[in-house]
């Protein structure tokens, strides 16, 4: 049963991992950002990985109003928002491999106490 469970976690995680990759290639890098901050809610095993996805928005948002105050030029803003589409993929793959990571361990402290009884 709980095999059961941690499969389909992982595949609730890798469809919303999926759906903000097809939100930034769609260009909807604001809901993406939005996006980012449920999956840290739910899947982020240091939950400070939560506040880190403020930033993201925080960094959509500043892009935004800096194109539309034209307080930077159309270089700038192309620059930025593509630094900030970088770092939100390097953030997928930083929370799936922790995610990953921490299953690992779970997985071996289960043998490793299985291996003890017999």
């Amino acid at each position: 049963m709980q095999a059961r469970d941690e499969n389909l976690e992982r595949q609730r995680l890798e469809k919303i991992v999926t759906e903000i990759k097809n939100l930034i290639a769609d260009n909807q890098l604001e809901l993406a950002t939005k996006r980012l901050g449920y999956l840290a809610e739910d899947f982020a095993i240091d939950q400070k990985r939560k506040y880190e996805t403020v930033d993201f928005q925080l960094r959509y948002a500043e892009i935004k109003t800096n194109k539309r105050k034209r307080l930077s030029s159309q270089e700038e803003v192309s620059r930025s928002l593509s630094s900030l589409t970088f770092d939100v993929f390097d953030f997928l793959d930083l929370i799936v491999a922790e995610y990953n990571n921490f299953q690992l361990s779970q997985f071996q402290d289960i043998v490793s106490k299985e291996n003890k009884k017999n």
